[in-house]
């Protein structure tokens, strides 16, 4: 008997390579663009995007402390023995750990396909992964990491103060109209110091249009103005999410593709002669 070993590749055929979403604001991709318009303000993603904003006005401020703080006084330190350089090279690790925090706010708005990687964990028969990473240069002195710094340092808080300030602050006058519509005329929900807080800011609004205070009219036409508001306020809330997290993509992470391909031993094949 006579052994031959086979000439067939062993090669494990690996997965599809995962592409990237291309939703164009939030949520689904597969969503046309007439329906997305239409139920933006009924979508959960919605109510998603007010508290990404919320904690991305607040994270953008403390990370403006933290690295501009942190800069200062490390440059102030350098003539003394060097203190500052050590300042300095432990900012790249602060640094880091904010593109961190930054890319888990990141993948919490944005779809699963549209994730940026923090981690890999390969099996034993796979895999091709491509998609956007942590640059790991960050914690280096670098050009990634002065990007990075540049970024948390001088970008990251005014666009979080245009973007999501402003997204948020037409959002809240969209209320405003939308409660002014319904609310009775008189009436007071909210006080501080027997003072009458909601009518202050839905009082001046009843007083819209042509037949005084708390007309059908009137009413309607809040109506139809805070409806109108809340639509361009939910767009804008999805459009502003977007673009801060197209900062976070550039600014602190790179494209990266891995390849795992396994060999298989092959048993040999017998045949009698």
């Amino acid at each position: 008997m006579y052994g031959s070993y086979s000439t067939t590749p062993a090669l494990i055929a690996t997965n599809e390579p995962r592409r990237e979403g291309n939703s164009g604001v939030l949520g689904n991709a597969k969503e046309s663009w007439g329906m997305y318009i239409l139920t933006v303000p009924c979508k959960c993603i919605t109510i998603k995007a007010i508290a990404y904003h919320v904690v991305n006005v607040v994270f953008s401020f403390l990370a403006f402390v933290l690295v501009c703080g942190g800069l200062l006084l490390g440059v102030a330190l350098v003539p003394m023995c060097c203190f500052g350089m050590v300042l300095l090279r432990a900012m790249c690790y602060v640094v880091h750990f904010l593109a961190t925090m930054d890319v888990y706010l990141h993948n919490w708005i944005l779809p699963a396909e549209e994730h940026i990687h923090l981690s890999f964990n390969f099996s034993q028969r796979r895999e091709h992964i491509e998609g956007h990473r942590i640059s790991p240069t960050i914690s280096q002195f670098s050009r990634q990491a002065m990007l990075a710094m540049f970024y948390f340092a001088i970008l990251k808080l005014p666009l979080g103060i245009v973007a999501s300030v402003s997204s948020l602050a037409i959002f809240i006058v969209s209320v405003v109209f939308l409660a002014a519509a319904f609310v009775p005329h008189g009436s007071c929900f909210v006080t501080i110091n027997h003072k009458c807080v909601d009518q202050h800011l839905i009082g001046p609004l009843q007083y819209f249009g042509r037949n005084g205070p708390g007309q059908d009219d009137d009413k309607i036409s809040i109506l139809i103005a805070g409806v109108i508001m809340l639509y361009v306020a939910s767009l804008l809330l999805h459009l502003t999410a977007r673009l801060t997290t197209n900062a976070t993509r550039y600014f602190c992470c790179e494209y990266f593709a891995t390849y795992n391909n396994v060999n298989l031993s092959v048993h040999p094949t017998y045949r009698a002669l």
